[in-house]
């Protein structure tokens, strides 16, 4: 998909940050946009932009030379391991039951009355 081209392009551009940034030390790289490149793949066609470090700079005296996150606050550990699956057997079907009583033959109970309408809605009960 598209996110994984653009994915794949910062990942590029970041190797070739990576390889020359120790001969720029105090400088920034200026990064273009020079496009994009059409990639086939099983999402039918996306494009891949083309990303180039174009120059270096010196470090702008706003932007500071340090991670604005604290050290400790970085996570060191490592991806907890991934558990494996168990089997969770199909749920087996209830056993038939036995009525406990056999039907009644008493006539059922007279349903009860419904209370006359209200001549009025003042007098009515909701």
């Amino acid at each position: 998909s598209a996110s994984i081209h653009m994915g794949n392009a910062i990942r590029e551009i970041y190797q070739a940050f990576e390889a020359d940034r120790g001969n720029h030390p105090g400088e920034v790289p200026v990064i273009a946009c020079n496009g994009s490149e059409a990639m086939k793949d099983k999402y039918g066609t996306n494009y891949k932009p083309v990303l180039a470090l174009v120059k270096w700079v010196a470090r702008p005296a706003e932007m500071p030379d340090q991670s604005p996150v604290d050290e400790t606050e970085v996570w060191q550990g490592e991806a907890p391991a991934k558990q494996q699956a168990t089997h969770v057997p199909a749920p087996q079907p209830a056993p038939a039951t036995q009525p406990t009583a056999a039907p009644s033959t008493a006539a059922p109970a007279p349903a009860a009355s419904a209370p006359a309408p209200a001549d009025d809605l003042t007098t009515a009960e909701f």
